[in-house]
């Protein structure tokens, strides 16, 4: 086992490297095969085991290859495995006892590495800190001891990345060390005689950053600071006179070597653009500011603070859509006390941890203290309006460009008419209002959320959801984690109506959250009984009931299905149909047998459609010949996962709707599906989101 194991509420998410692997056969045979020891899993155990870094299990495990989401605008997870380099991921099957075969640490630096940092890990968790995830996250890199509220003060602020090991504070420590050792050993004669005292600090200085980088488990962001130190400190260690900027365009060029697709991580962007835009800023100010040390130094950091915010607002506005006006306030004070201060305590206490244990705990009450009173004052300042965050829709490319070359500019001639253009595209940018369906037509977004249905319709004025996605575990549902963001991507203000087929975690688990964020005025709903309890707040809510029905832009809406209020369960699931002229799109839910009856019986001259959600995911239950002929679609979508264990689309039901011709889609393999709708052109597209945006890590 390699890495931090990250305990969760009911599983143990933990990195495998198998020294042998067996498919489907005894396990004296699986024994005798031996693997390329290049193979990374990434595996969940749901029972109670305690793994430790660098252990050797024999496990039996259920793997499938790297797959996620698909989705405009979510986290791309198939892309993290693939830059991580995990060749697949599953879960520990608990049929068989799983067999600790060696647990001891071997000499090999990353086993030996992870033990320690675990046992490091241990220590600190059990001292009587105030803040211990933050500690944690401090000394050993492991950010998931943060909570979710911990993390979500920390991105409302804008200082998560100065609470974990990041290439700041690799940069920080390498800055600290280099000038420490530097006025140390410049003061020691005899030393300066065998070695120069430049070139003894940048060794000094990047053999601290490499052993705090160490403490992060070498993940991927960190080598990338660890390149930028490296090539900074060449000069140094050369005894050169080699320009900041030609080093830092060094380490861009190794980094891009070596790992190309570093280009789509957002961490690198801002990295880099960060890091160029002060060391232009320090460059300019050197030459034009001859005041005391302490002005310069305090000018220099505000005009620094300044700057950053308009360099990175073009890459903040493509990467996240947002920018806080309080960050580079709250960012002005806290790097500085965060990363000169409380980083070199913790430090600090871990080396005197080396010798004495009483002495690490002492040591590391101080930032600890210092740390809970930051997060006291982070506490208080989210309470301030959200005037101090300003959000931007997503932008086309060419507007996004033409930020971009109006922000060099900016440096590049410090003129009145470039800062009037600045303020003119930013004004332009903030109220960039992208095309909207027109009156008579409709979008329908069948989001990719796994075992489970959500479904955006946005018409020209307005937008509804139905479903709501699963809630998967305390810290992820795809109510924040895909429709918000979709929402987001898509530049919707919040639905206008939600509507919850029934009570289902497949089809509600997402509502408290999406609810939180994204505040519906009426939610219509299968099964109301079973949703006050998922929200905070709850907004008018009814019953959905055959005939209720609205018009928006020309586009009607009505509920075909249930009329009554009795029904609970699959049974109980909202029928919607959606109207554009005479062509149309019907929404199931989970609905089985019986109510398909009941709507041949009660609806049957509603029931036709071009384009329908199967019932139920495509369970057998559901999908009667006589049901789907009514209806008669041209496309089906089935909203299933990837692999999933229920068996849909049940190959009897694909059957019945390939006998009618009609276009079958899974949302599992073709990610979400865009149909456009209008009245006098019918549809007018079927675009997949896999398909249009296919990627290098995209296997299936």
């Amino acid at each position: 086992m390699i890495d931090l194991p990250q305990r969760q509420e009911n599983s143990t998410r933990f990195s495998f490297q198998p020294f042998s692997l067996c498919k489907q056969t005894q396990i004296s045979d699986c024994l005798s095969l031996r693997q390329s020891e290049q193979h990374k899993l990434l595996l969940h155990d749901y029972s109670y085991q305690n793994y430790l870094p660098g252990e050797h299990w024999l496990l039996k495990v259920r793997l499938k290859r790297p797959h996620g989401f698909a989705n405009p605008g979510s986290f791309d997870y198939e892309r993290w495995l693939f830059q991580e380099q995990f060749s697949a991921t599953g879960y520990v099957r608990n049929d068989f006892s799983s067999v600790l075969l060696d647990s001891r640490r071997h000499c090999l630096l990353y086993p030996w590495l992870d033990s320690f940092r675990y046992q490091l890990q241990q220590k600190i968790n059990q001292l009587p800190l105030a803040v211990p995830g933050y500690i944690s996250a401090l000394i050993t890199g492991d950010r998931y001891q943060i909570t979710d509220a911990q993390w979500s003060l920390l991105t409302t602020t804008g200082t998560n990345h100065l609470m974990v090991i990041s290439g700041l504070h690799i940069g920080l420590v390498a800055w600290l060390m280099f000038n420490f050792s530097n006025f140390i050993f410049r003061n020691i004669a005899e030393l300066c005689l065998i070695i120069a005292a430049p070139r003894l600090a940048a060794l000094t200085a990047l053999l601290a950053a490499f052993l705090y980088a160490g403490l992060a488990g070498f993940s991927l962001p960190v080598q990338r600071a660890l390149v930028m130190v490296i090539c900074l400190m060449s000069g140094q260690i050369q005894l050169r006179q080699v320009s900041p900027v030609n080093s830092l365009a060094l380490a861009f060029f190794v980094i891009c070597l070596f790992e190309p697709l570093a280009l789509q991580s957002a961490g690198f962007w801002l990295s880099f653009v960060a890091v160029g835009i002060l060391l232009s800023t320090i460059s300019v100010s050197d030459g034009n500011d001859n005041r005391q040390a302490l002005l310069y130094s305090i000018k220099t950091l505000l005009w620094c603070q300044c700057s950053l915010l308009i360099g990175m607002l073009p890459i903040m506005l493509l990467f996240f859509g947002q920018i806080s006006i309080l960050a580079p306030l709250i960012n002005l004070l806290a790097i500085p006390f965060i990363g000169m201060l409380i980083v070199p305590l913790c430090l600090l206490a871990l080396l005197a941890g080396l010798f004495s244990p009483s002495g690490f705990a002492f040591l590391l009450s101080l930032p600890d203290f210092l740390l809970s009173e930051v997060v006291r004052l982070l506490q208080r300042l989210i309470t301030i309006p959200d005037f101090f965050i300003l959000e931007f829709p997503v932008l086309p490319l060419w507007l996004w460009l033409f930020l971009l070359c109006i922000v060099i500019l900016q440096f590049l001639y410090p003129r009145l008419q470039i800062k009037m253009a600045g303020i003119l595209v930013l004004l332009i940018c903030f109220n960039y209002s992208p095309k909207r369906p027109l009156s008579n037509e409709f979008l329908l977004d069948i989001l990719d959320v796994g075992q489970g249905l959500a479904v955006v319709v946005t018409t020209h004025t307005h937008q509804l959801v139905y479903d709501t996605g699963p809630a998967y575990n305390p810290r992820f549902n795809a109510g924040s984690g895909i429709i918000q963001p979709f929402f987001r991507h898509q530049n919707l203000k919040a639905p206008d109506i939600i509507v919850v087929s029934h009570g289902d975690n497949d089809h509600a688990g997402g509502l408290a959250a999406l609810a939180r964020y994204l505040p519906a005025s009426t939610i219509y709903a299968g099964e109301t009984s079973l949703l006050p309890a998922k929200l905070d707040n709850p907004p008018e809510m009814h019953q959905c009931l055959a005939g209720i029905n609205w018009w928006w832009d020309q586009v009607k809406f009505e509920f075909l299905y249930p009329r009554e209020h009795s029904l609970s369960g699959n049974n109980a699931s909202c029928v919607l149909k959606i109207s554009a002229g005479s062509y149309s799109a019907l929404l199931t839910g989970d609905i089985e047998k019986e109510a398909e009856l009941a709507l041949l019986k009660n609806a049957r001259n509603a029931l036709q459609a071009d384009i329908m959600t199967a019932p139920h995911h495509g369970g057998k239950t559901s999908s009667i010949a006589p049901f789907i002929r009514r209806v008669a679609p041209a496309h089906v979508v089935f909203s299933s996962s990837y692999l999933n264990s229920f068996g849909h689309p049940h190959a009897d039901v694909r059957h019945r709707y390939t006998e009618l011709d009609s276009r079958l889609y899974d949302t599992s393999t073709s990610g979400a599906l865009r149909f456009h709708l209008s009245a006098a052109d019918g549809i007018k597209s079927v675009t997949s989101h896999r398909q249009a945006r296919r990627r290098l890590w995209h296997l299936d």
